[in-house]
């Protein structure tokens, strides 16, 4: 395929105060919102455009770069860049669990921060389902980066009961961020360190409600399904001077849950999330006889009766933070940053 290259037109004024880079680059966003290069068609070679304007071979790709950013090429390996219709909405893609209607409460405040961020700068978001499943979630990376290989995606990945991405996930991951792809992670940890990863800390929101036994009294307190936190969270009880003893269970149905704390007598119940939380009060009938906190946020938590007090995981800010990793004003290197989550006063702690 014989590929257009520049005009002979375009010159570069080396003695300007604009950097030779963006000169570049917008002598090529000219010719591409002009209609020279149409869309999908590839860009002239960084050789040619080297040998064309004179310029160093990196200030070329700093200028591909550059347009890239700006929207008006793509990125495709081992192809080189082609144009972008300028006519199209930029995209920004979101993959994450929307199978149950719970993860459907937790992740909207996710989808809210990136939406809002996304509606900002004119860009539209495009959601898909994964269902919580390896197969569901390569799926729709691979539609999504099959169309553009350098396609900007905030990723929920399938995990395992500690919350750690399935290694098989993990490395498909790995493959469409190499192929040109900008991926965050939120809300789940990857044992690679390649890729920019965005957690809640779960372990001071269990502090937090952990911290309110502390002005209570309370002499027996359980945590469900928290019990990767233990050694952490009796410490900080240790360090208040506390003197209740502090227990980790794992759920195993709800009759059996609640047969378990009153077995224990335990005055004071921090529950695996909010959906616990309604759960063990409904079967107990709408009223239990001990202090009972859930985690997540959800509407589960907030608007029945009794409302139950819950730790929101600040997934809001997750979106907003992960949207602006995916544009930097300098790209980042890895990193892994924790948004810390906040106490909602309800009536059942």
């Amino acid at each position: 395929m014989q590929v257009i290259c520049m005009k002979k037109r375009n010159k570069i004024m080396k003695d300007s105060n604009v950097p030779l880079y963006q000169q570049v680059s917008a002598m090529l966003a000219r010719d591409i919102k002009s209609g020279r290069f149409k869309p999908d068609t590839p860009l002239p070679s960084i050789n040619c455009i080297e040998a064309e304007l004179g310029v160093a071979r990196n200030t070329v790709i700093q200028a591909m770069r550059q347009l890239v950013q700006d929207g008006f090429a793509v990125a495709k390996h081992g192809k080189g860049f082609y144009a972008v219709d300028q006519k199209q909405q930029p995209v920004l893609n979101m993959v994450l669990p929307l199978h149950h209607y719970y993860y459907i409460q937790v992740y909207v405040n996710l989808i809210a921060g990136a939406q809002e961020m996304a509606d900002q700068n004119g860009e539209r978001l495009q959601i898909y389902n994964s269902s919580e499943t390896h197969a569901g979630f390569v799926s729709a990376l691979r539609e999504i980066s099959s169309s553009r290989p350098d396609a900007r995606i905030i990723a929920v990945p399938p995990c395992n009961g500690n919350g750690i991405v399935l290694d098989k996930s993990s490395k498909e991951l790995e493959k469409i961020s190499k192929g040109g792809a900008k991926v965050i992670v939120v809300d789940r940890k990857l044992r690679s360190t390649g890729i920019p990863q965005i957690t809640q800390d779960r372990l001071e929101g269990r502090k937090l409600l952990l911290s309110r036994l502390f002005t209570k009294a309370s002499r027996k307190a359980v945590f469900f399904n928290a019990s990767e936190h233990a050694r952490e969270l009796k410490r900080f009880a240790n360090e208040q001077s506390w003197k209740g003893s502090l227990a980790f269970e794992s759920t195993s149905g709800l009759s059996d849950d609640l047969a378990l704390l009153k077995e224990n007598r335990y005055d004071a119940v921090f529950c695996s999330n909010d959906l616990h939380a309604r759960r063990l009060i409904n079967a107990a009938g709408g009223k239990v006889d001990f202090m009972l906190a859930g985690y997540d946020g959800t509407v589960n938590a907030t608007s029945g009766s009794p409302r139950i007090s819950t730790v929101n995981s600040n997934l809001m800010q997750a979106g907003e933070l992960a949207y602006s990793l995916m544009n930097p004003v300098k790209p980042p290197e890895y990193s892994r940053t924790c948004v810390k989550p906040f106490f909602v006063q309800g009536e059942t702690f």
